[in-house]
């Protein structure tokens, strides 16, 4: 990495972008640090997101976010983005092939003639 700049800065200021990565990777890098927005943790560890970011994925009041913790970062992530990324994993993981519930439906039925000849 060396000699490599980010935005006209010396790569090596960014020490927490892992070394071994694209120039994609590092532009990602960069734009998300850049864009990114101060919050702090207040009273009973509420924090606030700023009007932009609720703004830009439609966040009202009661939106139900999920909470985890990733390579040491607070990910939050409306519950319907979740369900939306592990439906697309599943899919990718099964297939185009029919539905897994009628495969569940074919296996039940299946199970239940094999009871029927005992």
């Amino acid at each position: 990495m060396e000699g490599r700049t980010v935005s006209g800065v010396p790569f090596e200021l960014a020490p927490s972008v892992p070394s071994g990565h694209s120039d994609t990777h590092v532009s990602m890098w960069h734009t998300s640090v850049m864009n990114a927005k101060p919050v702090y943790v207040g009273a009973k560890g509420r924090v606030v997101l700023p009007a932009s970011i609720r703004h830009a994925l439609g966040l009202v009041e009661g939106t139900e976010l999920l909470a985890r913790v990733e390579e040491g970062a607070v990910v939050l992530e409306p519950r319907v983005a979740a369900i939306g990324r592990l439906q697309a994993l599943v899919r990718a993981s099964v297939g185009q092939r029919a539905s897994l519930a009628d495969d569940l439906i074919s296996e039940r039925r299946a199970e239940a003639r094999r009871q029927k000849k005992r």
